[in-house]
This record gives structure tokens, C-alpha cells and sequence, in this order.
């Protein structure tokens, strides 16, 4: 998924990049696309992009913080792909989501780099106390 930060259009051409590669004729990608399901989503935020919004969606708030528990009303697209990750995950064990890769841009880092998904080990104290409050 990318543009979640409707601010970060690098994300989107990185995205851009990933689908050019899987659509292209490189024995690697057609390995790929034997393998694996791809669900793409490249712009997770239309609404903040189309009002111009930096990080935040329509409604004022970052999307990014809000996968606890979306709001279906406020933040549908993340409660959109939240349900679509849940439903893979209880259909069969052959669809279950091996990883998920959210593409964003930084304003300080340069180049590529990646976060992981622990909560004790990526997270930031206060995005804890913001998650343990909701």
C-alpha cells in the first residue's frame, strides 16, 4: 500500500516502480506472480491527496494512526484494508497474507530503509500510550 501521508509522492512512485516490475517480462516477476497473490492498494489516501492535506486524511487525522479500530465513517479506506487483511487471513491457510509492505516517504531519512512491526521495538512510547488509550 502506498500515499497513506498524502504528502509522500515518492511512495507512490516507488509503488509505481513495483507494479512495473511484477507487469513486466522478467522471469523473476513471473515467478512471483505464480507464487503469490498481490493486492495492491497505491493510494490509501485519496481524500487527503485531493484536499491537499500533508498527513492527514479528510477528517483531520493521520490514518496511519488509526488501525486499532477504524472508523468505517472517518477512516474507510484503513477499515477497508484492515478487513480485507482479516478476511485473507480466516478464508483458507492458502491465502494467508505472508507480508504487508507500506510504502511512505521521510522528510530526514535519505535512501531506503524499513521498520519493523514490533511494538517494543518500533514503536514510539507515545504512539503506545495513543494505542493503549483507544
Amino acid at each position: 500500500m502506498g500515499r497513506v501521508h498524502p504528502s509522500e509522492t515518492n511512495s507512490s512512485w516507488i509503488l509505481k516502480g513495483c507494479i512495473d516490475f511484477l507487469l513486466s517480462d522478467k522471469m523473476s516477476a513471473k515467478k512471483l506472480l505464480e507464487s503469490y497473490v498481490f493486492k495492491i492498494i497505491p493510494m490509501s489516501n485519496p481524500d487527503g491527496v485531493i484536499n491537499g492535506n500533508s498527513r492527514t486524511g479528510a477528517q483531520g487525522e493521520d490514518l496511519n494512526r488509526q488501525w486499532r479500530r477504524p472508523n468505517p465513517l472517518l477512516h474507510p479506506t484503513v477499515y477497508h484494508m484492515k478487513a480485507l487483511i482479516k478476511y485473507l487471513s480466516h478464508i483458507s491457510n492458502d491465502t494467508n497474507p505472508v507480508v504487508l509492505v507500506d510504502f511512505h516517504g521521510h522528510s530526514r531519512r535519505k535512501n531506503i530503509f524499513v521498520y519493523g512491526c514490533c511494538p517494543s521495538m518500533s514503536w514510539k512510547r507515545s504512539d503506545r500510550n495513543k494505542a493503549e488509550d483507544n
